[in-house]
C-alpha cells in the first residue's frame, strides 16, 4: 500500500516538474520576445526620419503654397494651430477653391466667406482635435499637445465679448503672429518646438505670408535711408473742425476710412467706381507718418502706403 502511494506521489511530482519546465520555457520565450521587441524599438528610435526642412517652411511667402506645406506638416507628425483676427477673409484672391484647399487638412469650415468671424482650429498628426467659429462672440480652444498646455483664442471685428484679437499660447508663451487675417502655428509636440509661425492678411489683395518682425515694405523703406533712426509710426487722425467742403462731403456720405473699416459692407458712393470693399479701404487708407531722427535735426517723412 505504501509502495503504491509512493509510486503515485512520484508520478505527481514528475508531472509537476514537467509543468514547471513548460512554464519556464514559455517564460524564457517571453523574455526573448521582449528583448527582440526592445531591439526593434531601439532601431526605430535610431532611425532619423526625414522631415520637411525648417527652411522650406520658413522661406515660403505665398499663402496657397503654404497650404501645400501644411499637408507635409501633417505627414511629419506636427500639430497645426489656426486662429484668425478681425476677419479670416475679404480678399478676392481668397476664393472658395482656396478655402476648400485649406479645408483638406481636416477642417469643416470653408473660411473664404466667413466675414468678420471668430475662428480657431487644431489639427494634431492629421486629425482634427477641435474647430470653433462664431459670428457674434470670441472663441477659444484649450488642450494639451504632448506635455504642453495650449490655449488658442480668436475674436473677429466688433464681437460682443472681445475686441478683435488672436492668440496661441503654448505653456504660457505667445507663439502667434497677431495680425489681421489667418495666423498659423506649426508645432512639434515631441520636441516642444515651434517649427513656424506665420500670418496671412486674407483681407488684403497680396495675401502674402508674414512672420513676426517688421513689415517687409517698412523694412525696405527704413533700409533705404541709412543714418536715420526711426522713432515712431502713426496714422494721422481725420480733422474734426474747420472742415473743408470736401471733408464735410466725405463725412456726410460716410466714406471716410474709419467708417468703412468698421463696416466695409456699408453702402458708399464709391461702389460706383470700386467694386470690392477692400479696394475702397485701400483707396481711403490714410497716409502714414514716419517720425525719424537724423542728427542734429528731426526728419518727418510722409508715406502713402506701407
Amino acid at each position: 500500500m505504501q509502495y503504491a502511494e509512493g509510486i503515485a506521489g512520484a508520478e505527481y511530482f514528475a508531472a509537476a516538474l514537467r509543468q514547471l519546465e513548460r512554464m519556464l520555457s514559455l517564460r524564457s520565450k517571453d523574455i526573448e520576445l521582449s528583448r527582440q521587441i526592445g531591439d526593434v524599438k531601439k532601431k526605430l528610435d535610431d532611425i532619423d526620419i526625414e522631415r520637411t526642412s525648417l527652411e522650406k517652411f520658413r522661406e515660403e511667402a505665398d499663402f496657397s503654397h503654404y497650404i501645400d506645406l501644411l499637408y507635409q506638416a501633417m505627414e511629419d507628425g506636427y500639430s497645426i494651430i489656426i486662429t484668425s483676427m478681425d476677419t479670416p477673409c475679404g480678399s478676392r484672391k481668397f476664393t472658395s477653391e482656396l478655402g476648400e484647399k485649406l479645408q483638406r487638412i481636416g477642417l469643416e469650415v470653408n473660411l473664404s466667406d466667413k466675414w468678420r468671424a471668430s475662428y480657431c482650429a487644431v489639427i494634431d498628426c492629421g486629425v482634427k482635435v477641435d474647430e470653433k467659429i462664431s459670428g457674434t462672440h470670441s472663441v477659444s480652444i484649450a488642450l494639451k499637445l504632448g506635455n504642453a498646455e495650449v490655449l488658442v483664442k480668436s475674436a473677429g471685428m466688433q464681437k460682443a465679448d472681445s475686441s478683435r484679437m488672436c492668440s496661441v499660447l503654448i505653456n504660457g508663451r505667445e507663439c502667434a503672429v497677431r495680425r489681421r487675417g489667418i495666423s498659423i502655428v506649426i508645432y512639434d509636440k515631441e520636441r516642444d518646438a515651434v517649427i513656424d509661425s506665420v500670418n496671412s492678411d486674407t483681407f488684403s489683395e497680396e495675401m502674402i505670408v508674414l512672420r513676426s518682425g517688421m513689415l517687409p515694405a517698412l523694412k525696405e523703406f527704413i533700409e533705404s535711408l541709412p543714418g536715420v533712426t526711426f522713432i515712431n509710426v502713426s496714422y494721422p487722425s481725420f480733422p474734426k473742425k474747420d472742415l473743408s467742403m470736401n471733408e464735410k462731403w466725405i463725412i456726410g456720405e460716410k466714406i471716410h476710412y474709419s467708417t468703412s473699416y468698421q463696416n466695409p459692407m456699408l453702402p458708399s458712393p464709391l461702389t460706383l467706381y470700386i467694386r470690392e470693399p477692400s479696394g475702397i479701404l485701400e483707396m481711403l487708407r490714410p497716409p502714414i507718418l514716419i517720425l525719424g531722427q537724423m542728427e542734429p535735426d528731426i526728419l518727418r517723412i510722409r508715406m502713402e502706403s506701407i
